[in-house]
């Protein structure tokens, strides 16, 4: 199941959701309003490259900028 991040129209909080598929009603869990809007994801967009421009010291056991989280090992 993915999780999907939402913006609530009503009260304007943010919030994670499991939904299991497609078409799912989705309500805030905050107020309960109906009225949410699906974010971008940042998760959603990740390459497949790392992002920290330390690739060939990463895969050396050398500087990581992202505490090993780069994708780069």
């Amino acid at each position: 199941m993915p999780i999907y991040e939402y913006e609530c129209r009503k009260c304007g909080k943010h919030f994670e959701k499991l939904v299991p598929r497609a078409g799912t009603p989705v309500v805030c869990e905050y107020c309960g309003g109906a009225e949410v809007e699906k974010q971008f994801s940042v998760f959603a967009a990740a390459s497949a490259e790392p992002q920290c421009g330390h690739r060939d010291e990463c895969a050396q056991g050398g500087h990581c900028c992202h505490g090993g989280n780069c994708g780069c090992h």
